[in-house]
C-alpha cells in the first residue's frame, strides 16, 4: 500500500477522440501509485469510446452516456471519489511530468488545502504561452481576473465537501465560480507554487477558442453573485482598478493598431482609450502620436 495520498483525477470528455489519447498518456506518465481515475464521456460519436476501452484497466470507473453539460459530467465523477486530493484533467489538456508526485509532497505541509501552480497554453504547431497565477492576496484580486489555472489546481476532499459540487448555473465560467466559492464561502486560501503543473491545448473546438464571447456574461454573473463579500470600499477599489486595466488594454490596442493597421484605425482606437480614461497620460500620448501620424 502506497504511503502517498490518494489523488482523484476526473477526465470529462465529449467527441475529443483526436486528443484524448495524449491526455490519457500524460496522466499515466505520472506513474503515481495511488491514483483514482474516473473518465466521464458524454456519449461521444467519434472514436472516444474505443480509446477509453483501450485504457480502461487504468480507470476505477468510466461511463459513456449523454450528460447535461461539462460541470454535470465532473460532478458525476466526484460523486464516486474517495481520494484525499481532487483535480480534473479535461480531454484535450495535459498534466506536466511529475505533477502529481510534486503536489502530493506539497500537501504534506501543514495548512495546505489547495495547491495552485502555473500552466501553459499550447497549439499543435508547438507555440506556447505562459498562464501564470495572478495575484490572490486581496479579495478584489479575485474580481479583476480569474487568477487560478484549472489544469494546475488541486484541492483537498474536505474543501470539496465544504464548498459543494460544481455549479451548472455558469457553464463557461463554472471553474472560476468554484475558485470564488472556495475562497469566499469555504474560506480556503491557495498555496501558490513556482512550478508548471499542466497545459491547456488551444484547438478549434475548445471553449477558449470556439466561443470566447460566452465567458463575459458568466463572469459578470459571478461578480454580481460574489460582490456581496466585498466591503463598500473594496467594491469601489475593484471598479476603479478594473477601469484602469481596461484603459491600459485600450491603450495597448491603439499602439498595436498604429503599428499594424494604419493611421485611421490607430486614431479610432486612441480616441476610445481617451474616452475611457480621460485623465490617463498614456491614452493622451497614443492620441498625440496618432494625430501626428507616428
Amino acid at each position: 500500500m502506497s504511503s502517498l495520498p490518494k489523488i482523484t483525477v476526473v477526465t470529462p470528455s465529449f467527441n475529443q477522440g483526436h486528443y484524448l489519447e495524449a491526455t490519457f498518456k500524460s496522466v499515466l506518465a505520472q506513474d503515481y501509485p495511488n491514483l483514482e481515475w474516473f473518465v466521464v464521456d458524454g456519449g461521444s460519436k467519434d472514436n472516444s469510446v474505443e480509446l477509453i476501452r483501450k485504457y480502461e484497466k487504468h480507470f476505477v470507473w468510466w461511463i459513456s452516456e449523454k450528460d447535461r453539460n461539462h460541470p454535470h459530467a465532473l460532478n458525476k465523477g466526484y460523486e464516486r471519489a474517495t481520494g484525499e486530493i481532487f483535480c480534473f484533467v479535461n480531454s484535450d489538456d495535459l498534466l506536466r511530468p511529475g505533477a502529481l508526485h510534486y503536489v502530493a509532497k506539497k500537501f504534506e505541509q501543514p495548512g495546505t488545502d489547495w495547491v495552485v501552480g502555473w500552466a501553459t497554453y499550447f497549439e499543435d504547431s508547438g507555440d506556447e504561452w505562459e498562464y501564470s497565477v495572478k495575484k490572490t492576496q486581496r479579495p478584489i484580486d479575485w474580481f479583476l481576473h480569474n487568477p487560478v489555472p484549472q489544469i494546475s489546481s488541486f484541492w483537498r476532499t474536505e474543501a470539496y465537501k465544504k464548498a459543494g459540487p460544481f455549479t451548472e448555473k455558469f457553464l463557461w465560467g463554472f471553474d472560476y465560480e468554484y475558485w470564488m466559492r472556495l475562497y469566499f464561502v469555504a474560506g480556503y486560501r491557495p498555496t501558490i507554487v513556482k512550478r508548471c503543473l499542466g497545459e491547456f491545448r488551444l484547438q478549434p473546438n475548445s471553449k477558449t477558442v470556439s466561443k470566447p464571447e460566452n465567458y463575459a456574461p458568466d463572469f459578470k454573473g459571478i461578480h454580481e453573485e460574489y460582490s456581496k463579500y466585498l466591503t463598500p470600499h473594496e467594491r469601489k477599489l475593484w471598479r476603479r482598478e478594473a477601469k484602469k486595466e481596461q484603459g491600459e488594454l485600450k491603450v495597448m490596442k491603439a499602439w498595436q493598431a498604429l503599428k499594424g493597421e494604419g493611421k485611421k484605425a490607430g486614431r479610432a482606437k486612441a480616441l476610445e482609450a481617451v474616452k475611457h480614461q480621460f485623465t490617463s497620460l498614456d491614452a493622451w500620448r497614443v492620441m498625440y502620436c496618432a494625430l501626428r501620424g507616428r
